[in-house]
C-alpha cells in the first residue's frame, strides 16, 4: 500500500472514533433465541414417524450406525475376556501312584546306544591328548626371491 492510502485509512478510523455517540453507526444486537418449552409430541406426529419406520430402517446410514453400536461392545467384551487371566485354576487330578520296581527292566537298545556314546567319548578324549603332544609346525617367514 502506498503511504497516501495508509493515511486515508488512519484518518477514517480517527474520524469514526471522534464522532459523537449519536452519529456513530449502530451495531445490531444479535437476536436472542427464545427458549422453547418442552412439550410431548402430538399423536399425529408419532403416527407419521411410525409409518416412516420401515424407510428409516432401510437407510444405509442407520444400518451402519446400528451395526457399530452393536459391534463395538462385543469387541470390547471379547478383548477384556481375552486379556483377563483366569483367577482360579482347578488342580489336575493326581493319578494313583504306581509301585516302583527296585530294578527297572533293561532295554538292550538303550544299553547299546549308551555303550556307543561312552566309546565315542573315550576316543575324543584320546584325540585331545594326542593333539596336545604334537609339536607346533615351524614356518620360515624369511622368503627371498
Amino acid at each position: 500500500m502506498k503511504s497516501q492510502e495508509i493515511n486515508t485509512m488512519e484518518g477514517e478510523i480517527l474520524t469514526e472514533e471522534n464522532l459523537p455517540e449519536d452519529e456513530k453507526p449502530k451495531v445490531k444486537n444479535p437476536k436472542l433465541k427464545t427458549q422453547r418449552k418442552f412439550s410431548l409430541p402430538s399423536f399425529n406426529s408419532l403416527l407419521i414417524k411410525i409409518e416412516n419406520l420401515p424407510n428409516i430402517l432401510k437407510n444405509p446410514r442407520f444400518i451402519i450406525i446400528f451395526s457399530l453400536i452393536l459391534i463395538i461392545p462385543f469387541i470390547y467384551i471379547a478383548f477384556t475376556l481375552l486379556g483377563s487371566k483366569p483367577t482360579s485354576q482347578t488342580p489336575a487330578e493326581n493319578p494313583a501312584p504306581e509301585i516302583l520296581n527296585p530294578s527297572p527292566p533293561i532295554d538292550k537298545k538303550l544299553q547299546d546306544i549308551e555303550n556307543k556314546i561312552k566309546s565315542l567319548q573315550t576316543e575324543v578324549d584320546l584325540l585331545d591328548a594326542n593333539l596336545v603332544e604334537l609339536a607346533l609346525p615351524e614356518v620360515d617367514l624369511n622368503i627371498k626371491f
